[in-house]
């Protein structure tokens, strides 16, 4: 990025602004993150909001009782807009019951991964796979990381048969056009960034109605006893006072954060590794290196760029006091990339350790993709190190403007079989 593009994301003074959706951020957001964390404080952003971008800062806020995920309903509005994508998030599923729905959730997640569920995105990897081990190119978005994404979470839910094919093509759908974003994660976007509405909203309007047809049949008894996601949620949802309509809206919120994690996760690893064909070399090597390859593959590229927070009592922080009704802009990519913490920051490191990168949040509300987008990743650089012995860019690398979430909408690769 140039100066005066910087200069047009930071400007001058104590403290310094960000705009963190300036899309300018897309070509240098690291040097722009740099900037931030050398004034020591927190940054002046959009009106009456915040910046955190120094690791203590962020961990500190992740961590506060002070700020909440629940913003009032104009706020809400001024984001998600008044479609089906605003009043599913505006429902705040996830923070009700004091945030026992997404603690359930987070827990089911985790109980059916631990299940058995890891042998088959191993086979869908592997049948994913089959194609590049023939013609020695894979596209890890197209060819891998798209179609695997809505796999995972629709493994998760345990939706099957023709329901599965139809949320399969929804969930995986692509427009490849200008915006080049998949249909369900402009509802996952910034102010300002939400483009057209009718797409997002169309979405999750076909997506709950697979749902519905889902929850329905099961309400009904119909089908095998299920030990997936969502039966776990109908069989909270009384304890919890859940109506199906809030199990079908917390489903959505589920596949929203999992398949915008798990593709972008895939991605980000196939793409540092190829350009470190060093490390790459090492965890073929040495498949110990693979858990901790993974983790600072989160904390090299963070999917989640950032998240927001709602202030709603007083707090101090870094030199400055936050008044109720701000809201803060957690950077949790600029956090993974903090010096003070990380030695050799802008390194890519497969061994580091320890590795506290803050890529899912933490503390009060932690990222509901947290262990798929882990699973996908983890499984996924496995097999293609098991697979091949030559993993290299055959192209450009095409990343995302967004900046919310960090990922590529096309990295090419050329492989040649071990």
């Amino acid at each position: 990025m140039s100066d005066t593009a910087r200069e047009a994301v930071l400007v001058g003074g104590q403290p310094p602004r960000f705009d963190w959706s300036d899309p300018r951020l897309a070509g240098d957001r690291y040097g722009v993150y740099a900037e931030l964390r050398r004034s020591g404080e927190l940054c002046r952003s959009g009106p009456g909001q915040w910046a955190a971008a120094r690791y203590e800062h962020v961990y500190a806020l992740l961590k506060a009782p002070e700020l909440a995920n629940r913003f009032p309903p104009e706020y809400q509005r001024f984001v998600l807009g008044d479609g089906e994508v605003g009043r599913i998030l505006q429902g705040d599923q996830l923070a009700r019951n004091n945030g026992e729905v997404g603690a359930f959730l987070a827990e089911a997640v985790r109980r059916h991964v631990a299940g058995g569920m890891q042998d088959r995105v191993r086979a869908e990897v592997a049948r994913l796979l089959a194609p590049a081990q023939e013609i020695g190119a894979l596209d890890a978005v197209g060819d891998l990381a798209m179609l695997l994404a809505p796999f995972v979470v629709l493994d998760l839910l345990g939706v099957e048969g023709e329901e599965r094919a139809e949320a399969l093509a929804l969930v995986g759908d692509v427009e490849w056009g200008s915006r080049g974003r998949r249909v369900l994660a402009e509802g996952m976007e910034t102010p300002g960034r939400t483009g057209e509405r009718q797409d997002p909203d169309a979405g999750v309007v076909r997506l709950r109605a697979i749902l519905e047809r889902i929850v329905q049949a099961r309400r009904r008894g119909l089908g095998p006893d299920r030990d997936d996601v969502l039966s776990a949620l109908l069989g909270v949802a009384p304890k919890l006072s859940l109506s199906d309509d809030d199990v079908i809206d917390n489903a959505v919120v589920l596949v929203l954060a999992a398949c915008e994690t798990s593709m972008h996760a895939v991605t980000n690893g196939c793409a540092t590794l190829a350009h470190h064909p060093q490390a790459w070399a090492e965890l073929r090597r040495c498949p110990a290196l693979l858990g901790s390859t993974v983790d600072e593959v989160l904390r090299f590229e963070s999917p989640v760029q950032v998240v927001l927070r709602y202030v709603r009592e007083p707090l101090s922080i870094g030199g400055r006091v936050l008044r109720p009704g701000r809201v803060v802009a957690l950077l949790l990519g600029s956090a993974n990339r903090d010096e003070t913490v990380f030695p050799a920051a802008n390194r890519f490191v497969p061994s580091r350790s320890p590795n506290p990168h803050l890529s899912f949040g933490g503390g009060l509300h932690e990222c509901i993709g947290r262990t798929a987008a882990r699973l996908s990743a983890t499984v996924a650089l496995d097999e293609l190190a098991r697979r091949f012995s030559v993993l290299e860019p055959a192209g450009e690398f095409v990343s995302t403007s967004s900046p919310t979430f960090r990922g590529f909408l096309a990295v090419p690769l050329a492989v040649v079989p071990a």
